[in-house]
């Protein structure tokens, strides 16, 4: 488990001068070494959540979990 309070860093290197990061459905061009922190926002959100759905459920409708019968 990660504590609220911890603050995440990401670095990646590698042989291309630049990389491709997707982030909440926008992806962005990042340099090389770039750092990406990640650490909780100052405020919150109200969230609504239905009796009739849950978020895996909606999770899986998206990603079409169990949709392929092949196997």
């Amino acid at each position: 488990m990660i504590e609220d309070s911890f603050t995440i860093e990401l670095k990646v290197s590698g042989r291309e001068d630049n990389y491709l990061v997707s982030l909440d459905s926008r992806i962005a061009t990042l340099s090389n070494n770039t750092i990406i922190t990640i650490k909780k926002a100052p405020f919150t959100i109200n969230m609504i959540e239905l009796d009739s759905e849950s978020f895996l459920t909606t999770l899986r409708k998206k990603l079409l979990w169990g949709e392929d019968n092949r196997n």
